[in-house]
Parts: C-alpha cells; sequence; structure tokens
C-alpha cells in the first residue's frame, strides 16, 4: 500500500527510485531531457523539476558526469554538496538527449507507477464519503431554487455514490443540478502529473480540469531543499474533486487512451480525468456514438469500478474508476427511456417511481431512490 499523509491523504516523498516505483532507465531519460532544455542547472533545480528529492536522482547525475554527457561548472565548494552543484550538459549529453526525444518528448515530474496510483484511490475511496446529510444537500443547492421535495430525492441518489440519470424539457435546470452535485464532495484529492503504464508515460494532471488548491506552484517552481524526508511528494497536485463536463463533442475515442505520434506519450482518457469527482455528460443522445454505446461503455467500470487503459500494443491495464456518472437529456423519447431502462437494470439496485402524472425528470442510483420529480419543483 502507499504511503499517504493522513492528514492531508497525500502521498510521502521517495527517497529511492525503488521507492519512486519506476525504474532508472526512466529517471536518466527525464533527467538527461530537463537538462538539455535547461542547458544548465543546480541538483535541486532538477530535483524540483521531476518533483521528488534529490536522492532520486543522484545516481543518474553521477551516471552521466562518469559518461562525461555533463560536467559541474559551480557550487563544488558548498557544504550542502551535491545538491547544490551546478550541472552543465555537455554536446555528447545533448546527443543522448536527442535520442530520449525521438522516443518521448515527455519533460516534466516524474511519473507514477500505475499501481501506486491505484492504491491512492482504492485508500482515497475507503475513507471519504459523501456529505449528502439533509444541511449539506440543501448548503450544496443553495443557489438554486429547488423544491424540498427534489432535495429530499436527490439526496440519498447522491449518498449512493453511483450513476444519475436526469431529462426534461430544456431550461429547467438539469445541467446546474448535475455541476452543483460536486458541491457535496468535500475535501480534495492529490491528482498524478502523470502516471507510467509499462514503460508509457499517461499525463494526467489537467489545469482546465483540476483545480489545484492554495499552495500549488507550476512546475519547476516548487522549491525544495534537495533532502526532504518524508514530506509529501510533489509528483501529485493537490485538488478539488473534479468536475468534468462533455456535450455534444464526446466520442468513442475520448473514452480510451490517446497516443500522439508527434508527443510519443499518451492523454489520459475522459473518466480517469474525472477520477474521484463528478463526470456529467450533458445533451446525452446528442454525441455522435450512439446512447447504446455509450452506456455499454461504461456499465462494466461503473459496477466493477475497474476500466482497462488499452495500449497501442494491444496490452490492456487495469485501472481504477471512481468517478459518478450524471447524464442529462433534454428529450424523454422511447429511446432515452429505453437507454435508461437497460442501464437501471445493471447499474441500480432499486427503482420507485414517482406517481405525480407530471413527472418529467428521472434520477437513478444503485442504492439510492429512482424517482420522477415533479415540475412543478424545479424552476
Amino acid at each position: 500500500m502507499i504511503e499517504v499523509d493522513a492528514g492531508l491523504r497525500q502521498p510521502v516523498a521517495p527517497r529511492t527510485c525503488e521507492e519512486a516505483g519506476v525504474s532508472e532507465d526512466l529517471v536518466l531519460q527525464l533527467v538527461t531531457k530537463a537538462l538539455h532544455f535547461a542547458g544548465e542547472s543546480t541538483g535541486i533545480g532538477l530535483a524540483n523539476r521531476l518533483g521528488v528529492p534529490f536522492t532520486v536522482i543522484e545516481s543518474s547525475l553521477n551516471l552521466l558526469k562518469r559518461d562525461r554527457q555533463c560536467e559541474i561548472i559551480g557550487g563544488a565548494g558548498s557544504v550542502l554538496g551535491p545538491p547544490s552543484y551546478r550541472y552543465r550538459i555537455t554536446d555528447a549529453g545533448r546527443t543522448r538527449a536527442s535520442l530520449f526525444l525521438d522516443h518521448s518528448q515527455y519533460v516534466g515530474h516524474l511519473p507514477v507507477p500505475l499501481v501506486q496510483y491505484s492504491a491512492y484511490m482504492r485508500q482515497f475511496q475507503s475513507e471519504v464519503q459523501v456529505a449528502a446529510k439533509r444541511a449539506s444537500v440543501r448548503k450544496a443547492f443553495s443557489k438554486l431554487v429547488l423544491n424540498d421535495r427534489v432535495l429530499d430525492q436527490l439526496g440519498p441518489a447522491i449518498a449512493s455514490g453511483h450513476s444519475l440519470f436526469i431529462y426534461g424539457p430544456p431550461g429547467n435546470g438539469k445541467t446546474v443540478i448535475s455541476q452543483a452535485i460536486r458541491n457535496l464532495y468535500v475535501g480534495g484529492l492529490c491528482i498524478p502529473h502523470a502516471i507510467e503504464v509499462e514503460g508509457q508515460v499517461v499525463r494526467i494532471f489537467d489545469p482546465v480540469n483540476h483545480e489545484p488548491v492554495n499552495g500549488y506552484q507550476p512546475d519547476g517552481e516548487q522549491q525544495g531543499t534537495g533532502f526532504e524526508v518524508d514530506t509529501v511528494d510533489r509528483r501529485w497536485v493537490r485538488c478539488k474533486r473534479p468536475l468534468v463536463t462533455a456535450g455534444g463533442e464526446l466520442t468513442l475515442d475520448s473514452l480510451e487512451l490517446g497516443f500522439s505520434e508527434a508527443a510519443g506519450f499518451y492523454r489520459a482518457p475522459l473518466q480517469m480525468l474525472a477520477n474521484g469527482g463528478v463526470l456529467v455528460i450533458d445533451d446525452f443522445g446528442r454525441q455522435h456514438a450512439t446512447p447504446r454505446d455509450l452506456l455499454n461503455r461504461w456499465i462494466v467500470p461503473l459496477e466493477s469500478r475497474v476500466d482497462y487503459l488499452t495500449l497501442r500494443t494491444g496490452q490492456n491495464c487495469p485501472s481504477p474508476c471512481s468517478w459518478c456518472l450524471r447524464r442529462t437529456s433534454g428529450r424523454a423519447t422511447s429511446w432515452t427511456r429505453r437507454s435508461a431502462d437497460v442501464f437501471s437494470t445493471r447499474c441500480t439496485a432499486s427503482r420507485r417511481p414517482w406517481t405525480s402524472s407530471r413527472g418529467f425528470s428521472r434520477t437513478a442510483a444503485r442504492r439510492g431512490a429512482c424517482r420522477t420529480i415533479p415540475r412543478s419543483c424545479i424552476r
């Protein structure tokens, strides 16, 4: 199990490559590429760029010095030792860096291995619960004009932590309600800049969808002494619980790993960006993919809480699936009802329809209520 700070739920900084969970070859590649773009840097500066203590990259710098691919140009007399030395890449080092860049142009924080990421998400999910008490629900939706009956129905559904399906006429607040659900997810979680899967790098942290909490600084600006022991792992960014929204632009390809031929590394699929938070599919049914294809893609991950990442080599790797799906649709057509019924059969434990004849919106949850909400409840 990954070592996590109990108070912050943030992983503890590794002291060696073994504790970091990555190979020394990957560390060497990233150190060489970082030094190539920097030209020259202190040992502490390189460690900060990779988000690890200096002890993790020290052996890689020693190897580059031995092969005369970098040299020390200052700071050798400092009492701090190697972390304060200034390293400069040589022509031989630039040649080696070019070979590494031909393979992958990823330069940045040292990736977190998939096994550590999965362990963190499992531990996080076991410790964190949704605050779905009556007072919490009212506070989360305080900016919306909602009937108490609606709030009393949404509370149990949200507390279940499973999928919700809301449909009704345009402009009645379906999307706003779905997005406001994130307010019930108290606290934050840590998201790695990137993960390593079978030697491949997958970038996860996305400034568009992930909102860092106070104290985070951009790449290369987070300061350290180079001798950190049992401090937080700076390969992870502490963020608010994510809210990822997709509309008509959603395709099946965006739900799979995307490989960039030019950059040489992968982008995370949409549902992985939403891990630990909420994934909202707006205007469900207007996507390029059919509703049946989208629901079939999500049935197994939502049931087993495990998704599978497929590399371009064809290899499948299990990945944690801890997001909650919220789907909104403006059309209560026959295909919408059929899709909801099929999905509810697999992902809903009970269905108790509201008896009002004016019902226009349905909320489904695995352990919560699945009811229609009267039109008069939302204004």
